[in-house]
C-alpha cells in the first residue's frame, strides 16, 4: 500500500507539472494574439536618427534625433565619459581637427518656421560653438554657413546679407 501511494504521488506531481506547462503555453499564445494595432498617435512618437559625425580623435560623436512630429535635437556625446550636450533645433555639426571644438547650426521650431514662411520671411540661423574641454557654449546670430580650416585654430563664418543692403 505504501508503494502504491508513493507511485500515485509521483504520478500526481507529473500531472500537475504537465498541467502548468500546458497552461503556460495556452497563456503565451493568447497573449501573443492580443497585439495592439498602431494608431496615428503611435506614429507621432516615432523618432529617426538624422545626421551623424565623429571627431578626428574619436573622443566625440554627434547625432540628431528627429521625431515624426516635433523638433530636431542635436546630441554631442563624449565617447569616453558620460558627458552629453543637447541642443534643440541643432544640426550640421562639425568638429575642429584638434578635437577641441564642435560647431553646429541652430534653427527654429517647426511652428516658427511655418509662421515665417507664411509671412514670406527667410529663416536666419545661428551658430553654436561648443568648447569641448570646458563645456562653454557661445551662440552667434545671423550665421548662414561656417567651417573649420584644416589646422582647427580658427573658424570661418559667413553672415547673412544685411536687410538694408542693396547689393
Amino acid at each position: 500500500l505504501h508503494l502504491f501511494l508513493k507511485q500515485k504521488s509521483k504520478f500526481m506531481k507529473l500531472k500537475i507539472t504537465l498541467l502548468f506547462i500546458a497552461l503556460g503555453c495556452i497563456y503565451g499564445s493568447v497573449i501573443a494574439q492580443q497585439k495592439s494595432t498602431l494608431t496615428k498617435d503611435d506614429y507621432k512618437k516615432w523618432e529617426r536618427l538624422g545626421s551623424t559625425g565623429i571627431s578626428q580623435d574619436g573622443n566625440w560623436a554627434a547625432f540628431t534625433i528627429t521625431p515624426d512630429e516635433g523638433n530636431d535635437s542635436l546630441f554631442i556625446v563624449n565617447t569616453k565619459t558620460d558627458s552629453v550636450y543637447k541642443e534643440a533645433f541643432g544640426s550640421g555639426v562639425q568638429f575642429s581637427s584638434d578635437g577641441k571644438w564642435a560647431a553646429y547650426r541652430i534653427g527654429v521650431s517647426d511652428k516658427k518656421r511655418e509662421q515665417m514662411e507664411e509671412k514670406k520671411e527667410q529663416v536666419h540661423y545661428k551658430l553654436g560653438l561648443l568648447n569641448l574641454e570646458t563645456g562653454k557654449k557661445t551662440v552667434y546670430k545671423e550665421v548662414s554657413s561656417f567651417s573649420f580650416p584644416e589646422n582647427g585654430r580658427h573658424m570661418l563664418m559667413k553672415t547673412y546679407k544685411p536687410k538694408d543692403s542693396k547689393a
